[in-house]
């Protein structure tokens, strides 16, 4: 048996969104309270759901990331040059 916390994070793609599957933990009460493993005494049965998370976070289009390196090198020329005329 593997404990639930020991299962790594699941990363998929649809479209330009990038998802995470995140695992909770086992509960045998609808998902209010949840535990990272159970035990079921030999020869006997129990049931348990599966609880976790998805969360979403959308891919950075190639032109948003060409912008935010343009806004920074252009923010890191604007910093150089007024520390060079201090100095001067």
């Amino acid at each position: 048996m593997y404990p639930i916390n020991t299962i790594a994070n699941q990363t998929f793609t649809i479209g330009t969104i990038n998802y995470t599957l995140s695992l909770d933990g086992f509960s045998q009460d609808g998902g209010f309270t949840t535990v990272n493993q159970f035990r079921v005494l030999e020869n006997q049965s129990t049931t348990a759901g599966v609880f976790g998370r998805i969360t979403a976070a959308p891919i950075p289009e190639p032109a948003s990331m060409l912008g935010i390196l343009a806004f920074s090198a252009l923010g890191g020329g604007i910093l150089l040059k007024r520390k060079h005329q201090k100095t001067s």
